[in-house]
């Protein structure tokens, strides 16, 4: 609660000063995102215990095990007692990085700004991403090497740009979404290089930005179109993957790192949870990156 408090403070500082004149609107505004911040640290530690298990499993919302690794790409899944029970990934973590980088009017710096942080960090991270690791020089893994002679992988083209910065949207107000979509690109491109990954990391901070100030007055699939018919040249699977959602299914293998389909399992989650516990539940039972999902998703729903 204490870094929740911290953090939303940082988030509430830069926020547009004209819509919290009200201190009951500041205290309505400092509940949501402690709310969001919070639920999101608590999906991606509940999701790790059960991502790239290789099958979907039936989820225990009463009970965070521990994480598992794969011995090998075929090998079975063993404990990984490197990891803490109840610890957060790097999802948490760069998302930490990034909203304390972030400064208003300062979209570049920003951007600069976190990479400077990320690598002042790197002791403490886990579970860096393959573009994460690439733009810090890492030798990719051989699975990953082998994803990307498949196709199944592409640097530069994963949710990791989404993950960190969705969060950062609860700082803007309506009035302020170009300068929003400015921040959110900058911070993006710090690492993720691929116009698609950057058009799915600014369409999801618009939805934060929104559940902030309307809660959940307006519809993820019309705030979605609106802030896509915004987006200069948006990717045209990006266009069509938003504007067929309401028709998106989850895959049987799973969520992968694309972030097209991770923003479409956080929109399907959303929507189809009753609860923060049952979009945890809904997101892990989807399979693949479900510490993302779940953080994403229960977020969203919090705020």
């Amino acid at each position: 609660m204490i870094a929740g408090s911290v953090v939303a403070e940082k988030v509430l500082e830069q926020a547009t000063k004209s819509l919290w004149d009200e201190p009951n609107s500041r205290g309505r505004c400092a509940r949501s995102i402690s709310a969001a911040l919070i639920a999101y640290a608590a999906g991606d530690s509940f999701g790790v215990s059960y991502e790239y298990h290789g099958e979907k499993i039936p989820v225990d919302t009463l009970h965070i095990g521990p994480r598992r690794k794969r011995a090998g790409e075929n090998g079975p899944l063993e404990i990984d007692d490197s990891w803490p029970l109840g610890g957060v990934s790097d999802d948490t973590m760069l998302s930490l990085l990034t909203i304390f980088a972030m400064e208003k009017g300062e979209a570049s710096k920003s951007g600069v700004e976190f990479l400077n942080s990320l690598r002042r960090n790197l002791p403490t991270l886990r579970g860096l991403g393959p573009t994460t690791r690439a733009a810090l020089g890492f030798e990719l893994r051989e699975i990953e090497k082998a994803m990307i002679a498949t196709g199944k992988l592409v640097i530069g083209n994963t949710n990791g740009g989404m993950m960190r910065t969705a969060l950062i949207g609860l700082a803007y107000d309506s009035s302020e979404e170009t300068a929003r979509r400015e921040m959110i690109t900058e911070l993006t491109l710090a690492t993720h290089k691929d116009a698609k990954a950057v058009d799915c990391a600014v369409l999801a901070s618009r939805l934060y930005s929104d559940a902030t100030s309307n809660g959940s007055e307006n519809s993820l699939i019309s705030l979605l179109n609106d802030e896509l018919s915004k987006i200069q040249s948006p990717t045209p699977e990006v266009s069509t993957g938003v504007k067929n959602l309401d028709r998106w299914s989850p895959p049987e293998e799973g969520i992968s790192l694309d972030p097209l389909e991770t923003l479409s399992a956080v929109y399907w989650t959303v929507t189809h949870a009753e609860s923060a516990l049952d979009s945890y539940r809904i997101a892990c039972e989807l399979g693949g990156d479900t510490d993302t999902v779940a953080a994403l998703a229960t977020g969203l729903l919090a705020a």
